[in-house]
């Protein structure tokens, strides 16, 4: 990006030696074509029209740290130019050739710097004549709205990490997987949710979201957090762990300590002897229809008959809606890092080149 901001600047330094005598402001058209590695033939063309000040301190070159960029040797000998542009990304050598009435030029600009080296041939012609003044005021003005555009962009990303860091939150304290959203695919896209966590603009997301996501697999292997997100077996997916074998830690230490909610929904082998002791003669159909809000027994042996009557589906220790929701959000990709803002930037960056033409 740095290399194709210098050839902007390029194409307005290299044009004062041609209308320095000019007594107004001039239009030139110029086109210009890039060539540097990695980039495909037939790639970096380029035409724009550029209103050329007649007083060339007046013109002030795009780009990041394009303003100080300083012509420091400038030879002339018949029709033909040749500048030497310095700047801090590199050096650029400009060759031009005229046609007797300077209208027209025909160039080469070959750069070299910390980014490598590109060479661009370059081709102008006169136009006609504009007020560079008022184009200055009228770019300046483009250049401010792009800007307010791309910080605005910057400003919803920050609302959305900010909303998705409390989600993430949210979702260790109500144990709802779905709350993750793509940060909940961690464990199936590592190499990009770490990318993430290096890039500055999804680092804070990235980096409390993928925390949260521990403390929720962490919670998910206790009575109470296994209990909140109704044994989600795609949660127990994404954290690496199996519904059975979580089930098979908890259930012994449920029956020591007595915990009928745990053991009327998920341990049918020791609910066997509380549902024998405490359930016989309660009416399942009563139970249902009170909705188990009788004493603690009501609420366990109402679980466990469910249980038992269900026994015979393969999904029956999962939410229905829960199923959905966890699989919608299985079905989407994680982001490349930054993919919003830098495709803000670039939208940005594209219309800054387009406002120097015309």
């Amino acid at each position: 990006m740095k290399r194709i901001q210098l050839a902007a600047t390029a194409v307005l330094l290299c044009l004062p030696l041609a209308v320095l005598a000019a007594g107004q402001d001039e239009l030139w058209e110029v086109t210009t074509q890039m060539n540097m590695p990695g980039l495909p033939a037939g790639m970096g063309g380029n035409t724009q029209r550029v209103c050329q000040d007649k007083d060339p301190r007046k013109q002030v070159p795009p780009g990041e740290n394009a303003e100080k960029c300083k012509v420091s040797d400038a030879k002339q000998s018949g029709n033909k130019t040749s500048v030497t542009v310095s700047c801090p990304d590199g050096t650029m050598l400009i060759e031009n050739t005229y046609n007797a009435a300077r209208t027209e030029y025909k160039g080469t600009m070959r750069m070299s710097g910390s980014q490598g080296d590109m060479t661009m041939t370059m081709s102008g012609r006169k136009v006609g004549s504009c007020d560079a003044s008022a184009e200055r005021a009228k770019r300046e003005q483009q250049v401010a709205a792009v800007q307010q555009q791309v910080a605005q962009g910057q400003e919803l990303m920050r609302q959305q990490n900010e909303m998705q860091i409390r989600q993430c939150a949210e979702a260790v304290q109500t144990m709802q997987y779905g709350k993750f959203g793509l940060w909940g695919q961690c464990r199936q896209h590592g190499d990009q949710c770490k990318a993430m966590a290096k890039d500055p603009s999804t680092k804070p997301v990235a980096t409390a979201c993928m925390a949260r996501q521990g403390e929720y697999c962490k919670r998910y292997r206790t009575e109470a957090g296994f209990l909140l997100a109704k044994a989600d077996r795609r949660a127990a997916e994404a954290c690496g762990l199996s519904v059975d074998q979580v089930k098979a830690d908890l259930c012994p230490g449920a029956a020591k300590k007595e915990s009928l909610a745990f053991l009327g929904r998920y341990c049918p082998v020791e609910a066997k002897p509380f549902a024998e002791k405490h359930c016989a003669g309660r009416d399942f159909t009563a139970l249902r229809a009170a909705g188990g809000k009788g004493d603690k027994y009501d609420d366990f042996c109402l679980a466990h008959l469910s249980r038992a009557s269900l026994a015979a589906s393969p999904e029956s220790d999962e939410e229905p809606q829960q199923q959905g929701s966890q699989q919608q959000g299985s079905q989407q990709q994680l982001p490349n890092p930054a993919d919003a803002v830098q495709e803000g930037v670039t939208q940005g960056i594209n219309k800054l080149r387009g406002l120097f033409g015309r």
